[in-house]
């Protein structure tokens, strides 16, 4: 059997395999654009970003996330981030997608995230 190649082309989100590492969900993530940014400080970041989270369950309540951000292209160095979660009962509820709805993404996230911060 042949192997094929692919070219993922690069998105917003970018392309994410996930594993399971023990008792850790591990997401490994490549393949984004350069439109957006790293945080919503602004850290920016290029098309060589490659993200892993990496998720486990503390406890019942909470859940601890260590994100590593790695883009030689924009840091000297990978850093990681670590957050932990509480488990909140709350209700999602529903949702519906409008016109008006895309035009507010594009306005408050797709320009700004075009342009660095204070600019």
């Amino acid at each position: 059997m042949s192997r094929r190649s692919y070219v993922l082309e690069a998105s917003w989100w970018g392309h994410s395999i996930g594993r399971w590492d023990g008792n850790t969900f591990v997401v490994d993530t490549v393949g984004f654009n350069d439109k957006t940014w790293v945080d919503w400080a602004g850290l920016p970041h290029t098309e060589a970003l490659h993200l892993v989270e990496r998720y486990q369950r503390v406890d019942h309540d909470t859940m601890r996330l260590d994100l590593t951000v790695d883009d030689p292209k924009a840091y000297t160095q990978p850093f990681i981030v670590k957050r932990m979660f509480t488990l909140k009962i709350w209700d999602i509820g529903e949702d519906i997608c409008t016109h008006s709805t895309e035009q507010h993404f594009k306005q408050e996230i797709v320009q700004p995230a075009t342009v660095p911060p204070g600019k």
